[in-house]
């Protein structure tokens, strides 16, 4: 039995990519929680990628935190672009203290270990709010067009992961 909401997760996208089904004991959690399929998609696509290079499930897991501090940083750089393009002259030393600030953060790292909906969809949220900042200063319509595609997908992959992770947007 599966004790917390990650090893459903991970529980259910293995037997969805070893046996084409998901196991009962993840079935009922997410048709409790419906908002977790994208998650348990996304975990799939990424265990298969381990399957793929034959990793174990220690390996696996690994890959799967992984790709979490991976989506940690992507959320933070595109933090990084939207402080230059909210305060235009800001310098090179601020926004190397900025860094430095958010990497000396405790909470960044206790969050990698912890593969889950709230680091995952934080990318995708800062990525949407840059491109909607960036939107309103383009000339070119044709790059218009690509930010508003670009903020739109970025929503509506960010929402399926975690719906709540908008309220602070």
């Amino acid at each position: 039995m599966y004790l917390w909401d990650g090893a459903f997760v991970v529980g259910g996208a293995e037997s969805l990519l070893s046996d084409g089904i998901i196991t009962k004991e993840a079935w009922y959690y997410l048709s409790s929680y419906p908002n977790q399929n994208t998650f348990v998609l996304l975990t799939c696509v990424l265990l298969k990628v381990g399957h793929f290079f034959h990793f174990n499930m220690d390996q696996n897991i690994v890959l799967l935190n992984g790709f979490n501090m991976l989506s940690l940083v992507v959320a933070i750089l595109f933090s990084i672009l939207i402080s230059k393009k909210l305060k235009k002259n800001i310098t090179t030393a601020q926004l190397a203290l900025f860094l430095l600030v958010i990497a000396c953060n405790p909470f960044i790292f206790l969050n990698v270990s912890y593969y889950y909906t709230m680091t995952l969809s934080l990318p995708y949220m800062m990525a949407f709010l840059y491109f909607c900042i960036c939107l309103p200063d383009e000339k070119i319509q044709s790059r218009k067009i690509l930010f508003a595609c670009l903020s739109g997908t970025c929503f509506a992959f960010g929402y399926l992961l975690r719906a709540t992770s908008i309220i602070p947007v």
